[in-house]
């Protein structure tokens, strides 16, 4: 009563304030049990008159009608009308903005495409279903319904491992919302997992155990009481599974469920026949195949027709074991034919996305690699699981550094502080991308890259050069145009020096392609020997550009450099 309480309370509060819309839904579901909505049907023409109130402003009103629609013909048993509802919204609306709607949707469109045999469908559904709803959420009754759904369909195709992986899952979240009848299907499920396994004791512990369930329909326990005698048959002992047999079969024939009825027959009489008791089998085997015949049911009408060759078999009629084996060979070959193609495109399907996961997730590992190695490198580890270091005779190193950085960041936030650097270094490394020169690395505000690795390139120097000279020039014009809103910018000293160098790969867990020797020691030292808005060169780099007419040239004359003693310096411009 109070279920209905809440869901009456929601419907008049949603009919004055839109806000309450979004409490319809998971309302509606929590008084209704999977497959028994007929008594609360009635509730879905207030939620129309709401719905209908807000559709103009309020989209949440249209999907909340067609959903709750959906879910009443789902439960009807009306999987086609269910389908056909939601998969014009999904048309219509972007559902995926609103995950409960998006999972909730998902889970019936699994439900009623694996009803029609669309199995490579019904689990794509029901997976997005279990990824959009939280199984502690308002709709985790439904992720419960999903689990479970998805572990009859890997069952169905003899997916064992998934199928138990499943069933647990859809168990763990029923025993915690107390969902009897999942929890009654879930131990059933495992029942026939472990089963399947062959671990035949802990199979009838599963299907005991879900018959101590209270308030379970009668059709629900007579299918449990038929595992049961399948699995005494499993083990030889047959006299106890005559015992529930003849109870799955009372209980199904009152209840007129004549599949059920029809399963329980044909399992006393695979009893009788190992009890060697053929004119019994044959008997209840008749009466099994009558009710397979009206319900049109291929697959149990094979296993009984199997049964009939071996009961005639045994009382030495050949004609008639003949003629039944005759018939399930060709009932077999029907079915053979449509659950191979069936499970041909669903494998066909899982293989090619795993293929595609597989191939995402290596991109992904390549993009992330390429983005702390250079690309040669990085394929050199890829292929041998290391990268040799390498000497190199010519590399011009670069180094920059911000002028009295410790006083500007002192004027700036922490996050403004690291936002700056940002916009500085990610200039700095399109730059480097523009000219085919490498980024080695950054050292707090310093910046370092090198041109002529991991290839060698006779146009290295100039290139490094180029890029020292538009890095300034970013510096300068970001310097303006932060003066111009009275905000604290940086400048620059930059240095570059030309010489041999070792490259090579450094670390085991973080990667680190890094470059040793003393031309990146001196490069350090033309940087701090360096004056705010030039680009310092070497000596060595100066002999190597001299004569080309892009640049001008300014000489510093000898410089004392700590640790280097007396070195030449040139500041170069564009000409």
């Amino acid at each position: 009563m109070k279920k209905v309480e809440r869901m009456e309370k929601v419907l008049r509060n949603s009919e004055s304030n839109p806000d309450y819309l979004t409490d319809i839904l998971p309302e509606f579901q929590s008084f209704t049990n999977y497959g028994n909505i007929l008594p609360y049907a009635h509730y879905q023409n207030w939620i129309n008159e709401v719905c209908d109130k807000w559709q103009d402003s309020n989209r949440m009103a249209i999907i909340i009608k067609v959903l709750t629609d959906a879910y009443i013909q789902f439960c009807l048993g009306k999987h086609d009308r269910a389908l056909e509802l939601i998969t014009d919204l999904s048309e219509k609306h972007d559902l995926s903005i609103n995950p409960e709607h998006f999972g909730f949707s998902e889970l019936l469109l699994g439900v009623c495409t694996r009803s029609i045999g669309h199995i490579d469908k019904a689990v794509v559904h029901l997976t997005n279903c279990t990824l959009s709803l939280d199984e502690f959420g308002a709709l985790a009754k439904f992720s419960c319904l999903a689990n479970y759904q998805l572990a009859e369909l890997h069952l169905q195709i003899s997916d064992i491992d998934n199928a138990g992986s499943f069933y647990k899952k859809a168990l763990a979240i029923a025993e915690r919302l107390r969902i009897k009848v999942i929890i009654f299907r879930s131990l059933s499920g495992l029942g026939s997992w472990y089963h399947s396994k062959g671990e035949y004791d802990s199979s009838i512990q599963c299907f005991k155990q879900a018959l101590t369930i209270e308030s379970i329909a009668q059709i629900l326990k007579a299918r449990v009481l038929c595992d049961i005698g399948k699995h005494y048959i499993a083990l030889e002992q047959y006299e106890e599974a005559l015992i529930v047999l003849k109870e799955s079969y009372q209980m199904a024939s009152e209840g007129k469920y004549m599949d059920a009825a029809s399963t329980s027959l044909t399992y006393m009489g695979e009893a009788y026949l190992d009890l060697n008791k053929p004119t019994d089998a044959l008997k209840v085997l008749h009466e099994a195949v009558e009710i397979s015949l009206s319900l049109k049911t291929r697959a149990k009408r094979m296993d009984i027709e199997y049964l009939l060759a071996r009961a005639y078999e045994s009382i030495a009629d050949y004609q008639e074991a003949y003629n039944h084996l005759k018939l399930t060979q060709q009932i077999n070959k029907e079915i053979y034919t449509t659950r191979q193609g069936e499970i041909f495109r669903f494998y066909t399907k899982r293989i090619q996305q795993q293929k595609e996961t597989i191939q995402e997730q290596r991109d992904r590992s390549d993009k992330l690699l390429l983005n702390i190695l250079p690309a040669e490198i990085a394929e050199e580890l890829k292929e041998k699981g290391e990268a040799i270091a390498r000497n190199y005779d010519r590399v011009s190193v670069l180094f920059t550094d911000f002028e009295e950085f410790t006083q500007a960041s002192a004027k700036l936030s922490a996050a403004d502080l690291v936002a700056e650097l940002n916009i500085c270094f990610k200039a700095f490394d399109d730059i480097v991308d523009k000219y085919k020169i490498e980024k080695i690395k950054t050292i707090g505000d310093s910046y370092m890259c090198a041109g002529g690795l991991p290839a060698p390139d006779r146009n290295a120097v100039k290139n490094t050069v180029q890029a020292a000279l538009e890095m300034q020039s970013f510096i300068s014009k970001r310097k303006a145009e932060m003066d111009v809103k009275g905000k604290p910018a940086f400048e620059m000293r930059l240095g570059i020096h030309t010489g041999p160098i070792v490259a090579g790969i450094v670390g085991a867990k973080k990667f680190q392609y890094d470059i040793w020797g003393d031309t990146v020691n001196t490069a350090s030292r033309l940087e701090s020997s360096g004056e705010v808005g030039k680009v310092n060169i070497s000596q060595a780099t100066y002999e190597i550009l001299k004569e080309d007419s892009d640049f001008v040239f300014e000489s510093r004359g000898k410089i004392e450099v700590k640790g280097k003693g007396v070195l030449k310096m040139w500041f170069v411009s564009k000409k």
